[in-house]
Order: C-alpha cells, then structure tokens, then sequence
C-alpha cells in the first residue's frame, strides 16, 4: 500500500474500494434484515400434524427468531463500521494530503 516517499504511504483508492464493499454489505445485511422480519405466513401449525408432533414447525420457529436476533444484533454494528471506515478514509484522505505538503515544504528549505 506504500505508495511514495512523499505521504504516509496510503493507497485511497484500495481504502476507497473496501469502503464501498462495506457499504454494499451494509445494505446487504439490512435488507436480510429487512426480509427476516417480514411475515412469511409460517407458524409452528402450518407445518401439519407430523411435524408438530415431531417439533420440526417449532424448531423453525426457533430458528428463525435467532436468525431475526443474529441480524439485529449485526446490522447496526456493520452499519457503523461503514460509517466509521468512510469518516476515516475521508480524515485520512486530508492528513494524507497535509503530511505531503509538509514534506514538500520541508524539502523545499535544503
């Protein structure tokens, strides 16, 4: 990621592009999100008489509100790592760009 002797060495476009991968993940798990709590119609009893005697609706049931947890919990938190990493790059985009001023001002005074 170095890329010169005249800034810290950050490579903004490989930043730029994890940052955008992130937030299209972000807006991946939210729309999961977003589908894991829709009503998909589907109770312990639509599953008939075997599977309720079998506990297989109830098991899903289950399952799904765990995924429904799993997901809540994730989506805010990936939601603001791509916030996070975006405020970064952009404070690290203007260090950046102060340190290769400096450089130069300074190779400037030999």
């Amino acid at each position: 990621m170095v890329t010169g002797k005249n800034d810290i060495g950050m490579d903004h476009e490989v930043v730029a592009e994890v940052g955008k991968d992130l937030a299209a993940f972000a807006d991946a798990v939210a729309a999961v999100r977003e589908y894991a709590h829709s009503d998909d119609g589907l109770t312990a009893d639509k599953f008939g008489v075997l599977a309720q005697r079998s506990g297989v609706g109830q098991t899903y049931v289950q399952l799904r509100e765990q995924l429904r947890n799993a997901l809540d919990k994730a989506g805010p938190i990936v939601e603001a790592m791509s916030r996070s990493l975006a405020s970064s790059q952009k404070l690290l985009t203007e260090t950046d760009a102060d340190v290769k001023q400096n450089i130069a001002k300074v190779d400037g005074s030999f």
